[in-house]
């Protein structure tokens, strides 16, 4: 059995990219490779189907040892990307076999529900997430406009409870939004992943929360605005037909994945580029060159620079898809 040794330097998705390879080298080539994980995030991974090791960049890598690029390549989706890195390195033929992350959980959190310091008390609830954090992201939208969906939501007594996931680190936590919990988990990855896979459902600005919805199957609602592409990391009915064909030979292949909403084509204001302007941080510490209409959010004092294309998303859409998920099969 040969023992292979993945490693990357990048984020939360890519280490969780990672899984995917692990999952589907081991399921391709059954009893012929073991496979260890050396990220920044091992506790991450270390539970994903095929992950014999899952250790610290610090680790010595054994065996046939791959380092990844820190970022996914565009072009494709960030599940089959992984794997094609992977084939040029180790001249296998991998296929997708799931379309979604591989993700599990200690069985002591598998049958028992998040309180949040009595607060859940075993009740149903969707998770949102702000986004914001150490950078100054596109995914911005201002603190009124998430109150207002807070507020529409909690008019619906058929509805769950909200649990905003922060961090002390997240400048939304200063801002006190009301009508939901709070819970500083997003720092404690394996207390988010475990509020995640309770969870009736997801809210969220960013891919990496997505990514965990889909491992857990559960509705999700994406907030992406006009800068972020479906067709490398959404988990929309399209995109899942697409991969169908390209990576089985069959639309229907990945059939029992849960399809998510999307939020990218239906803004008020539409952007004048021909393309999506591929812009990532538009902040202090990023560039507006590309993108046509930017505004000022977020509390008082800090200079954030937000894309119409997120501020224009209506609020009775995400309202309206939230409820229509929660109901769905």
């Amino acid at each position: 059995m040969k023992q292979v040794s993945l490693v990357t330097t990048g984020g939360l998705t890519r280490t969780l990219m990672l899984t995917v390879a692990a999952r589907e080298l081991t399921r391709r080539y059954i009893g012929q490779y073991q496979v260890s994980i050396y990220s920044q995030y091992p506790e991450l991974v270390a539970q994903a189907e095929g992950v014999k090791h899952a250790g610290t960049l610090a680790g010595s890598p054994r065996g046939i040892v791959v380092e990844l690029p820190a970022e996914h390549v565009a072009g494709c989706h960030q599940l089959v990307g992984v794997l094609d890195e992977l084939d040029s390195r180790l001249g296998t033929d991998l296929r997708l076999y799931d379309f979604k992350p591989s993700l599990s959980l200690p069985t002591d959190m598998v049958m028992r529900t998040p309180q949040a310091r009595g607060r859940l008390d075993g009740r149903p609830y969707w998770v949102f997430a702000t986004g914001g954090g150490y950078d100054r992201t596109v995914s911005w939208v201002s603190r009124e406009w998430w109150q207002r969906v807070i507020n529409k939501l909690s008019d619906y007594a058929d509805f769950p409870l909200l649990v905003h996931i922060g961090s002390r680190h997240d400048v939304y936590s200063v801002l006190k939004l009301q009508g939901c919990v709070e819970v500083s988990w997003r720092t404690d990855l394996l207390k988010l992943l475990w509020v995640i896979y309770h969870s009736r459902g997801v809210i969220t600005t960013g891919t990496f929360l997505s990514h965990l919805a889909a491992a857990f199957n559960k509705p999700c609602v994406v907030l992406a605005g006009g800068h972020r592409s479906r067709w490398d990391d959404g988990y929309t009915r399209d995109v899942i037909e697409r991969y169908g064909a390209i990576e089985q030979d069959d639309r229907r292949a990945f059939y029992g994945t849960r399809a998510q909403v999307y939020l990218d084509e239906y803004v008020l204001e539409r952007c004048g580029a021909e393309d999506k302007c591929g812009c990532t941080h538009l902040g202090e510490r990023g560039s507006t060159a590309r993108c046509c209409d930017v505004r000022m959010v977020g509390p008082i004092g800090a200079k954030i620079r937000q894309a119409a294309c997120m501020d224009g998303i209506p609020i009775d859409w995400v309202v309206d898809a939230a409820r229509s998920e929660d109901c769905g099969d």
